[in-house]
């Protein structure tokens, strides 16, 4: 199973101006990792293709995928967004990377029914898996935010989209926000995987973010959450999935440095 960690996971640390891509790149390949899931919008510096990729190349880090921060509730630009999609795709060709994770839309729930919500997102896809068909990228959809986070709902949307090059991104920490099982919820999307986001939450009653029906729950280090990390890999494995790319998203705050690198460990010892 290919182990890769997102340059999110250094998220406060670049915003804040404490380390640069330089200084990102070089922590990943001092801890032995080869993969990394590049997203310009954590960056408080000029990040051009041309300025990043000799950086790549200087610590022999390739680019596992792209992610891109599509909002498809901005309803009254939706070809914007759609834009973003088509850019992001070309930064993964760019690159060399197979895979574009994106969003879809992170509505109120007040704001519009689920049933619509799906409808718009699938054909909002519809208009760019195309233009993905044609570079050989496939669009991983993940579960993220208040609205679309559950499986069900993945599921929904690939189904309406049905192209080869647009599958989930299952984000198993993110499930615990749809209130959802993790495990079963990566088993409920099956074969429609296409990239994983390898993070944990801890459901506590001290939790930071309230779900909204009287449970709590905030990011963590890897291996500290209520995320049945072990058995999801298990699963993976065990259901054919093992060239598929793990990606590590630590966002539970405190030393990203030194909690990446720890999480890191964690995937490796047991995905590795």
């Amino acid at each position: 199973m290919k182990l890769s960690v997102s340059i999110y996971s250094l998220y406060q640390s670049l915003t804040e101006k404490k380390i640069t891509l330089k200084d990102a790149l070089k922590f990943y390949k001092d801890q032995g990792i080869e993969y990394i899931e590049f997203i310009v919008d954590v960056f408080n510096e000029d990040c051009t293709q041309k300025n990043i990729k000799p950086l790549l190349d200087q610590y022999g880090i390739k680019v596992s995928s792209y992610s891109v921060s599509n909002e498809f509730a901005n309803v009254g630009n939706l070809d914007a967004e759609i834009e973003k999609i088509r850019e992001g795709i070309d930064w993964a060709v760019y690159f060399g990377a197979s895979k574009v994770r994106v969003f879809s839309a992170n509505f109120q729930k007040d704001d519009i029914t689920v049933q619509d919500a799906i409808d718009l997102c699938a054909g909002a896809f519809k208009k760019i898996t195309p233009y993905a068909e044609a570079k050989n990228v496939t669009l991983c959809l993940e579960n993220h935010g208040q609205f679309i986070n559950r499986s069900e709902y993945l599921n929904a949307i690939i189904g309406k989209v049905n192209s080869p090059r647009f599958k989930a991104c299952a984000d198993v920490g993110n499930f615990i926000i749809g209130l959802e099982e993790p495990l079963s919820a990566v088993k409920n999307l099956g074969d429609r995987i296409g990239h994983v986001h390898f993070k944990d939450f801890l459901i506590s009653e001290n939790g930071t973010r309230d779900l909204g029906n009287g449970t709590r729950c905030s990011a963590a280090r890897l291996g500290q959450g209520s995320v049945p990390l072990k058995e999801i890999v298990k699963y993976l494995n065990e259901s054919g999935y093992g060239d598929m790319t793990l990606s590590l998203e630590y966002e539970a705050g405190g030393d990203d440095i030194t909690n990446t690198a720890e999480s890191y460990a964690y995937m490796k010892q047991i995905a590795g």
